[in-house]
């Protein structure tokens, strides 16, 4: 659904009194013939919610070529910040630069995350490696006829990887109904949420200690703890239904409506999932920081 579309669903929510008229066109240079003259005269201010650093400042460009407020928000990230730029008494947005935002070390992202962006970010990546980037080397293979010798060039173990992510996806992990997505949603949830966490645990235990006497399970490292599979939890059930609903989608696999909205129904083809249990893998190292070789190779504290 457009975000404009969205977005004024949910203000009618606030204020069903409220008149808003929505466009699904981008603002920029090419349709100035959309946004004329006119359209700018009937604004008495301007409110941003853009994605993209370009359209923030051809918006900007444009408040000040029209002498109208803008109140820009969305910048810095998941910080919350707004800026309010009144013409003649405030620097504009472009007058200055949203200072670059700091990677995180991947080791916060998989292991130790302490902020709400690191979660973020790790579900982020999850999604583009589940739904994206498998897709994306499938579709490759599938019609590229340079991909075999595209691939050589490919430096060290990068081939190997991308090969076997063809043959997963192709082979023994295709999914052939409705029924083998939602399996592989729930053999997903145990992964990522027990079984990850449960070797974490494993490898530093909830008591353990550092070489200097301090719990290792402290300051910014948050303990965490393994999710059980439950069919009536909330957000399990949102987890295997959406993961279910988009592999079959990557797969063009049809599901009707009635039966994307039976969770009930999904739940319980979950629940019968054959998952194996957990086995910790003995002398896996994992870092706990960037210039770490790899520590925690199981056992106590």
């Amino acid at each position: 659904q457009p975000k404009a579309v969205a977005a004024a669903a949910a203000a009618r929510r606030m204020n069903p009194d409220a008149h808003i008229v929505t466009y699904e066109t981008a603002v920029g240079a090419s349709t100035e013939d959309v946004f004329t003259d006119d359209f700018w005269a009937s604004l008495d201010g301007v409110c941003n919610a853009l994605d993209n650093v370009q359209a923030r400042l051809y918006m900007d460009g444009q408040c000040i070529f029209y002498n109208k407020s803008l109140l820009e928000s969305g910048t810095l990230g998941t910080k919350g910040n707004s800026q309010v730029i009144v013409p003649g008494l405030t620097e504009s947005y472009g007058s200055s630069r949203d200072p670059p935002e700091k990677s995180i070390p991947t080791c916060t992202l998989h292991h130790f995350p302490n902020q709400i962006q690191h979660c973020l970010q790790w579900a982020r990546d999850v999604f583009e490696g589940y739904f994206k980037n498998v897709a994306t080397e499938v579709n490759a293979y599938l019609t590229n006829a340079e991909y075999a010798a595209q691939l050589r060039k490919q430096p060290g173990r990068g081939k190997i990887d991308a090969l076997r992510t063809v043959r997963a996806a192709l082979g023994d992990e295709r999914p052939r109904s409705f029924d083998d997505c939602v399996a592989w949603a729930r053999h997903r949830l145990q992964d990522l949420f027990h079984n990850a966490i449960a070797q974490l645990l494993h490898n530093f235990p909830l008591d353990m200690v550092t070489s200097s006497g301090a719990k290792f399970w402290s300051g910014p490292k948050r303990a965490p703890h393994v999710l059980r599979f439950d069919p009536a939890d909330a957000l399990c059930r949102e987890f295997v239904v959406s993961a279910a609903l988009l592999r079959a989608r990557n797969y063009g696999i049809a599901v009707s409506a009635a039966a994307a909205r039976d969770v009930d129904a999904i739940m319980r083809t979950a629940a019968a999932v054959d998952v194996p249990p957990f086995v910790p893998k003995q002398g896996l190292k994992i870092k706990t920081d960037e210039n770490d070789e790899g520590g925690g190779g199981g056992g106590g504290g």
